[in-house]
């Protein structure tokens, strides 16, 4: 992967990632593929939702097992938490590479 072993996963992320049974290994396929947003104060949101899996499929990677997933991420490299996204929030804006 791309960004493997480059990012910092804070306290509150590695809590988030064991409660909601998201695998470490999971965040950077979601960061390489998924569809990136804005999501308030600085943070940068992946999100892998239809667009991420055409993408991720397009570059012979399947990720669907990760569908509906985001990462936040503050300071280009920091994990601030991961959840299940059905539906990307109203508040983060663009969705683009």
């Amino acid at each position: 992967m791309l960004y493997e072993n480059t990012f910092v996963l804070t306290h509150h992320a590695r809590k988030r990632l064991q409660q909601r049974g998201i695998p470490e290994t999971a965040i950077s396929a979601i960061i390489e593929f998924g569809t990136r947003h804005h999501a308030g104060q600085g943070c940068m949101a992946y999100h892998v939702d239809r667009r991420a899996l055409m993408y991720a499929k397009h570059n012979g990677k399947r990720i669907d097992q990760y569908r509906n997933i985001a990462c936040i991420i503050a300071e280009g490299r920091i994990v601030v938490t991961v959840e299940h996204a059905p539906d990307k929030p109203k508040y983060w804006k663009g969705g683009g590479r």
